[in-house]
Order: C-alpha cells, then structure tokens, then sequence
C-alpha cells in the first residue's frame, strides 16, 4: 500500500534482494516478495530479483532466494554473480521472453 500510496501512482519496476547478506542474514518477512510482485504487476512494472549472493542454491532448500517460501513467485528479471562463477568473476542477467524480445530492435545489448 506504501509503494503505491507514497509514489506518483505508476511502477516502473521493484527489485529486491530476498535475503539481504550486508550487516546480517536478514530475510524479508514471509510473503513479502509474493504481495509485492503482485502489486507491482498490478500497476504495470516489472520484478527483479538479485540473486548476487543467495542465488545457485546457497540457502539450502531452495535454489533461489525469491523461492524461499515456497509460494511460486516468479521474478521479471534476475540478476546473478558470485556463486554462479564458483570464484570465477562472472555475473548474468536473466530475463522473461517478453522482455528479451522488447530488446531485439535496440542493436547490441549486454
């Protein structure tokens, strides 16, 4: 209600780190990620997740941080480093085919 009530009423997107690593294992509280994709679709933008740290499986029983309840959220954009390169300095952006296909007019993109 916050996101929408303290902004100009139009979402360009949300991003998040699901399990913030800085000062902390800090996880957002349960359903936090689900209510806000949810309200952000709703108002036409687009989710990412940063998978930087938390990403590839290094939460134990699920391989993505926005997974971590369990309750199907499904990000617009990842983003992921760190443990994808298993030491290697590698990140990748990972994206929905709508998105992807929004790019294919713009030349070269990386």
């Amino acid at each position: 209600d916050c996101m929408i009530r303290e902004t100009c009423s139009s979402v360009a997107g949300f991003g998040c780190e699901n399990i913030q690593g800085v000062g902390g294992c800090l996880e957002l509280p349960k359903g936090y990620v689900k209510g806000a994709y949810d309200i952000v679709r709703h108002h036409g933008g687009i989710c990412v997740s940063a998978e930087v740290q938390t990403g590839f499986g290094r939460l134990g029983d699920c391989y993505w941080g926005f997974d971590k309840d369990h309750d199907n959220v499904v990000p617009d954009v990842v983003v992921c480093a760190k443990s994808i390169g298993n030491g290697w300095p590698i990140g990748a952006v990972i994206v929905k085919k709508h998105i992807a296909d929004s790019m294919t007019g713009t030349g070269f993109f990386n």
